[in-house]
């Protein structure tokens, strides 16, 4: 039987201890804003110190909750905005020239007014779930635990995903792969059949969740053996999402590492805190390595061109949607208003979900499309804020940001309750890619949230069938 736990109670285990982050970033943040009102040498700029400023104060009023919000959404949020609004604002404010990519006319003030307007509202969410409160089960509870079978649906899974990796050697070059080579510039999901790809991306998941099940339970007499054994195999699973197959993945990577802290804190709690200070080293170690490879690779620069590019306002805008992107998104957006429409709408939220794209799907219809046809380039993203802005208008431009924090902390509340490990490995990369809103899209995230809504759906019908290939005693 499950007992009831209120948040307060379940946040006192936490490692993250980012309420005294939180007071000092939130001060830093309004001295950032006076340092950047006065110094400012951009003239496009001139206002957006209110954006640190309102920052500031609202994430110092948000401090004194986050007992009840700490969490990898609450912290993936609140770390993008300060980048976001303070650290890029002020980087940008104090650059004399700005050589990233600007569309005329400029769109600044209402560039301004919508990311003020979307930090309110994303704040308003914040301090929403702030009263929630959910059924769940403590830290202490973990996989060795769970009763978890393998029924036939996730059998036939496996079994695709062993296929495609015996016939597909796209597939086979994808797991184990951390690779810095040129030549490894594929996408994968193009040279695969799209129903094996699907499989694939599925099994990969399901294999790993599996292979964490079995481990603790058949070595749970050996704790360092098993522990040493599945975080090799984390570490394998995280390199199968280090790249797409043309480009470095470090959002995947990002995601697929809050994944493996989860599954090894929830398995191995003594170990906690290693797996904290060794694994965050590691990741913004790898973090750093795959931004400067990035650059390298597909820009053709130097080591050092790729490390001062990489610390350039230019590069935090354009990653973190600055003004200059919002602004440029919003006179694209507004050059294409007549072609937005109900489709446009649907093919920017599940056209990525199987058979469903073949009812309405029209290709290039996305607003992303869009606004990367306007500026001619490939390699940029139309800001979150802009795609709420296409769909619903001002009033409603802050919709889908609102929309994918609540389901970031509602993933990390079902995470929180459940002993699933196949169940915690899909919601946690949900609650990890909707986290991401700031950085990603809508038409993002459901590209890549669409496995793991599918792999949901096959733990559903798993759970359906009587006929069990793998039961844990």
């Amino acid at each position: 039987m499950t007992d009831r736990y209120e948040i307060e109670k379940l946040r006192e285990e936490n490692p993250f201890k980012f309420n005294i982050y939180m007071w000092i970033l939130a001060p830093l943040s309004v001295v950032v804003s006076v340092f950047a009102a006065v110094l400012c040498k951009n003239e496009d700029m001139e206002n957006f110190w209110i954006l640190p400023f309102a920052y500031g104060v609202l994430l110092f009023l948000l401090s004194f909750f986050y007992q009840r919000l700490n969490s990898p959404a609450f912290t993936i949020i609140n770390i993008i905005m300060f980048i976001r609004y303070v650290f890029t604002i002020f980087i940008t404010m104090l650059a004399d020239v700005y050589y990233g990519l600007t569309i005329h006319p400029t769109n600044f003030n209402k560039a301004l007014y919508l990311m003020l307007y979307e930090m309110f509202a994303v704040f308003i969410v914040q301090f929403f779930f702030a009263r929630y409160r959910f059924k769940g089960r403590s830290d202490e509870d973990n996989y060795a635990e769970v009763h978890g079978t393998v029924a036939v649906v996730f059998f036939i899974t496996i079994f695709v995903t062993a296929l495609a990796i015996v016939i597909y050697p796209q597939a086979r070059q994808s797991l184990l792969n951390f690779s810095f080579s040129k030549a490894f510039t594929y996408e994968v999901s193009e040279l695969m059949n799209g129903f094996v790809f699907v499989f694939f991306k599925i099994g990969v998941n399901i294999i790993y969740a599996l292979l964490i099940l079995l481990l603790t339970k058949k070595i749970r007499n050996h704790k360092i053996l098993s522990f040493i054994l599945c975080s090799i195999l984390t570490i394998v699973f995280i390199s199968c999402n280090w790249t797409t197959g043309n480009t470095i993945s470090r959002w995947g990577l990002l995601t697929s590492s809050f994944v493996g802290y989860v599954v090894l804190t929830r398995s191995f709690p003594k170990y906690k805190n290693a797996i904290l200070s060794i694994g965050g080293v590691g990741f913004i170690l790898i973090l750093i390595i795959s931004s400067v490879t990035k650059q390298m690779i597909h820009d053709t620069q130097t080591f050092s061109e790729a490390i001062s590019n990489i610390f350039s306002a230019e590069y935090f805008n354009e990653y973190f949607q600055g003004a200059y992107p919002v602004s440029n998104g919003l006179t694209s957006m507004d050059s294409f208003a007549s072609r937005i429409n109900f489709v446009t709408f649907l093919d920017d939220t599940i056209s990525s979900y199987p058979w469903i794209n073949r009812i309405f799907y029209e290709a290039g219809n996305t607003t992303e499309e869009f606004y990367l046809s306007y500026i001619g380039m490939r390699d940029k993203i139309l800001p979150t804020i802009v795609q709420g802005y296409a769909h619903f208008g001002i009033v409603g431009s802050p919709i889908f940001s609102m929309l994918f924090t609540a389901l970031a902390y509602i993933s990390h509340f079902k995470v929180r309750a459940t002993q699933n490990i196949f169940y915690t490995v899909a919601v946690t990369q949900i609650e990890v890619w909707c986290a991401l809103f700031m950085a990603v899209n809508a038409y993002i995230i459901q590209r890549t949230t669409v496995y793991f809504v599918l792999l949901l759906l096959i733990l559903i019908l798993d759970q359906k069938i009587k006929w069990r290939v793998v039961k844990n005693q």
